[in-house]
């Protein structure tokens, strides 16, 4: 005969517990389960109310609407104060692909209000290769992989915190720089 000489309860194989602990991880299980869909489904249902949507999961960043692809508007910045710049220069990542660099002034890269309203000098930037959308840049650098051996045209245009790009004397705000992979 064994002795249980431990300060906490042994269960054998097959020993049954009590309702009450039963109950009380049974509740606790369902609290957290109940607490994650709960916080999941809030911020579904904020994106949906601010109009927010990732678009680089579309098949070449651009979301069909009745057959037609989803466009975004245009946000002059003439009358601003201290309108946008931008420049970018490209170089070989010793290890595979490209590093993107992209320079602005009078612009603040925000993710944070990506898709509410717009602020003047604040935003993001959208990133092509060859006409097909990339994907978004919050930042100065964006490393690009997967090119293909030729010349490649990249474009990053700036764009409003609601997606509007940003445009000057007529003109969209971008810079373009050409890749060549051999």
């Amino acid at each position: 005969m064994t002795e249980n000489t431990g300060t906490g309860s042994a269960h054998n194989a097959g020993e049954a517990r009590s309702p009450v602990a039963s109950l009380v991880i049974t509740f606790l299980g369902g609290a957290l389960i109940g607490a994650g869909l709960y916080w999941a489904a809030g911020d579904l249902w904020s994106e949906t109310l601010r109009g927010g949507m990732d678009h680089s999961s579309m098949a070449g960043g651009d979301m069909m609407m009745d057959g037609k692809p989803h466009e975004h508007g245009m946000l002059t910045v003439d009358d601003w104060a201290n309108p946008p710049t931008i420049e970018a220069e490209i170089f070989k990542d010793p290890e595979s692909g490209w590093n993107l660099h992209v320079m602005t002034t009078n612009f603040a890269f925000n993710a944070a209000n990506a898709g509410f309203d717009n602020v003047e000098g604040e935003g993001h930037a959208h990133i092509y290769v060859n006409g097909d959308k990339l994907g978004r840049l919050y930042g100065d650098w964006y490393h690009i992989a997967g090119l293909s051996a030729g010349t490649h045209d990249v474009k990053i245009s700036l764009n409003a915190n609601d997606h509007s790009a940003l445009h000057r004397d007529g003109k969209e705000l971008a810079a373009h720089v050409t890749v060549i992979v051999e």
